[in-house]
């Protein structure tokens, strides 16, 4: 993978110097041949779907802009309709045609629908919604269409974020393509500091991570209730660390180039509720959701029964959109369970009692979120809706709290005393990294510190990374699956 290799060593600091030294529209050019090359490392077919789908929204978009509203909404279905189309077909095809076969061996039908088994192309989903987000913003005449190909196609294609994200508005990214960039040694300092951290938090936490979550979720049958528990946690570490680190390459990779994308994980681990978790977690989607797809609906404007709807159908196709399985809708599900649930406590003790009196300390309304959040991460990971319903009894069983199993989770695991030592130890670096960075100013004090100690800090990851990560550098990134 590119990104997991030592090929973007090479490949990034070339498109740097000869996007830095063309002239004006050639700086567009060397960019969008850059991220036509990016994707074709993946698969070169599948580059060829995106240049489609770029020419049906670049041209709805410039026609909707001329024509009275209904050819405007028609224009709008077809650019959405072609996106969802590509998408489903891709991602949602087989699940829904063996639901379809499932039902058929019940109704007596005599016919199967062929399965298609079509290799989902890389990010798809990301650069569907972004596309997405352009045609709804220029038909709601929130922005202009824009008239430059090349530039349109540059939002959609631009590599940084192209396989995983942030999904990026076009409010934000596509002025940003007209405004000269020029080289900055702030801008390289700070990018290669947000990369440094996010190869640190994929290489050295995520993936060390995964070797219990893969153990433990692979067989959960042969693990006990305490060592499921573990794992559990350790893959809600994981699966941050590993998008969150991606979203920090990314960020740092365009603001090296001069390009602000914008933040998509801010500690979500310290949120106090469900709803906060999902203010903080993949901000990104989290927000196209609410925009496109809650507040359309209705959002908060309406009854409580109609709001809880509301919520839980934008959580269930946000457990879709992650992946074509039930296992992802269960998770979906949950989510929006505990949200409106938290909606209509919080209700209830406005209503009936004062805020203060109810008022929970804040680290246990930050245990029980983390808690609730793991429970949702359960059937995210889980192999099979059977295999999540089977880890969650075990877990909740009296037996994992037994002080006879707790001592013996380390035995059920392949890690070795250090491995166990290092992981626990990682993670609880990067909490204090967090919360020094969220409650004690630690980015500003670290950048007042003298440029030897910061020196030193940087070398310190980058030999952790390869002394602790250097095993796992083709280990792809979670959120590519998407």
């Amino acid at each position: 993978m590119l990104f997991n290799s030592l090929h973007f060593l090479i490949f990034f600091p070339v498109v740097l110097c000869l996007y830095f030294i063309s002239p004006g529209r050639l700086k567009t050019i060397v960019l969008l041949l850059a991220s036509v090359y990016f994707y074709s490392v993946f698969n070169p077919y599948y580059t060829l779907i995106l240049f489609l789908l770029i020419v049906i929204d670049y041209w709805a978009a410039l026609v909707m802009i001329r024509v009275p509203q209904p050819q405007r909404k028609l224009l709008l279905i077809l650019s959405l309709t072609s996106n969802l189309f590509i998408l489903g077909i891709f991602k949602y095809y087989d699940f829904f045609a063996g639901y379809t076969n499932y039902a058929g061996t019940y109704l007596g039908w005599s016919f199967n629908i062929p399965y298609l088994a079509l290799l989902l192309p890389i990010g798809l989903s990301f650069h569907t919604f972004q596309s997405m987000a352009y045609t709804i913003e220029v038909y709601k005449n929130r922005i202009p269409a824009e008239r430059r190909l090349d530039v349109y196609a540059l939002y959609v294609l631009f590599f940084p974020q192209l396989v995983a994200g942030p999904i990026e508005r076009p409010q934000n990214l596509l002025p940003q393509f007209y405004f000269s960039k020029y080289f900055s040694w702030d801008r390289l300092y700070s990018g290669l500091r947000l990369m440094l951290w996010g190869f640190f938090k994929k290489i050295v936490i995520a993936d060390k991570l995964a070797i219990l979550a893969n153990e433990a979720y692979g067989s959960p049958t042969q693990f006990n209730g305490s060592a499921l528990a573990v794992a559990t946690i350790a893959f809600a570490y994981q699966i941050y660390c590993d998008f969150s680190g991606y979203s920090d390459i990314a960020i740092g990779t365009a603001r090296i180039m001069g390009f602000d994308f914008m933040k998509n994980f801010n500690d979500p681990y310290a949120s106090r509720s469900v709803g906060e978790f999902w203010r903080r977690w993949h901000i990104s989607l989290s927000s196209w959701f609410r925009d496109y797809v809650y507040l359309p609906l209705g959002g908060n404007r309406a009854s409580e029964f109609r709001v809880f709807t509301n919520l839980m159908i934008t959580f269930l196709l946000s457990g879709l959109w992650h992946g074509a399985h039930m296992t992802f809708v269960v998770w979906g599900g949950l989510n929006g369970l505990f949200v409106g649930l938290e909606r209509g406590i919080g209700a209830f003790k406005t209503r009936y009692f004062s805020e203060a009196h109810w008022q929970l300390p804040s680290f246990i309304s930050v245990l029980v979120t983390f808690i609730l959040i793991n429970i949702t991460w359960i059937f995210f990971r889980a192999n099979s809706l059977k295999s999540g319903y089977y880890m969650l009894n075990k877990i909740l069983s009296f037996e994992t709290f037994s002080v006879f199993n707790l001592k013996n989770v380390g035995a059920a695991f392949s890690f070795t005393r250090f491995d166990w030592y290092f992981a626990i130890g990682a993670v609880l670096f990067l909490e204090l990294v967090q919360y020094s960075i969220r409650n004690l100013g630690f980015k500003q004090k670290f950048m007042a510190m003298p440029t030897a100690v910061r020196w030193s800090c940087y070398y310190a990851l980058i030999i952790s990374i390869f002394l602790f990560g250097t095993s796992s550098l083709e280990q792809r990134f979670i959120y590519f699956q998407f």
